[in-house]
């Protein structure tokens, strides 16, 4: 793991830890995705953990109509988001015990319950529009700064990204982001988070696991 610490926490209204963990859209190549990162949210993560799931080929996609028919900035990000709610059923589908969700109080429904929730962007940020820090809407977007930005609102301790590279030792966010590892608006939504680490999930296994 790679981490980037921050130094002010936001005021949490829950008290045990909690994680925010984004996964990679890139990762859906992978045929065992849904074992692993059921082993993985077993034995590492707290119990309250939520989950953003990344675009990948789906997103491809929007970027490709809006490259193709010119669509804008702002209508590309809505569909971009709502490729990620398909998404993140998809996963849904590959882990049990994981649950689809729409807002913040239902991810303490699901810890309620010993389930995890998966964070359906295009929902969340939907009830997120017009608030203090609300993310742009524009490709500099993506599903990292979704996840640092619920991470952001339900205080979370921790935020992993689970990619498919690490980010050469050293680097910082703003590395990060200039070599595409983060979206360019990363950066700037983890401002207020305490910690973040990457994690290269294409290599990982239990074995490899880093306290």
């Amino acid at each position: 793991m790679r981490d980037a610490r921050k130094h002010n926490r936001s005021d949490s209204p829950w008290d045990d830890p909690r994680w925010v963990v984004k996964v990679g859209g890139s990762l859906f190549d992978l045929d065992d995705l849904g074992r692993r990162l059921q082993v993985f949210l077993q034995r590492y993560t707290p119990p309250q953990t939520a989950l953003v799931i990344g675009g990948g080929l789906t997103a491809d996609v929007v970027r490709d109509f809006d490259q193709r028919f010119h669509l804008g900035d702002v209508p590309s990000h809505w569909l971009a988001l709502r490729a990620l709610t398909l998404n993140s059923h998809l996963l849904a589908s590959l882990v049990p015990g994981c649950v689809v969700v729409s807002d913040l109080s239902a991810c303490q429904e699901c810890w309620a319950t010993n389930h995890t929730p998966i964070l359906d962007p295009f929902a969340f940020l939907t009830q997120d529009e017009g608030q203090p820090n609300a993310l742009p809407h524009c490709w500099d977007v993506t599903s990292d700064s979704v996840a640092a930005r619920l991470a952001e609102l339900i205080g979370a301790d921790t935020l992993v990204l689970l990619k498919s590279t690490s980010p050469p030792h050293g680097a910082t966010p703003n590395d990060w982001a200039a070599t595409g590892l983060v979206d360019s608006w990363f950066p700037r939504a983890i401002r207020r988070l305490q910690s973040v680490r990457v994690i290269n999930f294409r290599t990982w296994s239990d074995e490899q696991a880093e306290a």
